[in-house]
């Protein structure tokens, strides 16, 4: 159970990672991104289109 739970993390972890370099998005505008909405991903994805 455990090992499917990390694996279900990792997985979200590199589509994260996919989505931010196919964004172009930099590491300051994803942390300005998450000071501004808090730490949801859903919120920080919409944050960043619209201020790109």
């Amino acid at each position: 159970m455990a090992a499917t739970i990390a694996r279900s993390q990792v997985a979200k972890i590199l589509n994260w990672i996919t989505w931010l370099k196919n964004w172009a998005v930099t590491r300051d505008q994803v942390r300005a991104a998450i000071k501004a909405v808090g730490n949801d991903r859903q919120d920080v994805e919409a944050y960043l289109k619209e201020n790109k």
